[in-house]
């Protein structure tokens, strides 16, 4: 008797069970893939700008302090 985590092996969804056939869940895994690919680069973008406001941010906080001393 194996029981999870003793060995057993996950294989791939049993997509028939939801009344699917594999054309329509390939075309599910597909358009699933490119949504979060489209994701990952929406946040790397984005990252990338608030990066780039934050250090801009710095220098003029840095410059103004500099014209106190």
């Amino acid at each position: 008797m194996g029981h999870m985590g003793q060995g057993a092996q996950m294989g791939a969804p049993d997509f028939a069970a939801w009344g699917m056939d594999d054309a329509t869940a390939q075309f599910g895994m597909r358009l699933g893939q490119s949504a979060v690919a489209a994701g990952q680069d929406y946040v790397q973008k984005n990252v990338r700008r608030l990066q780039l406001f934050l250090v801009h941010s710095v220098q003029i906080i840095r410059s103004s302090v500099a014209l106190y001393y």
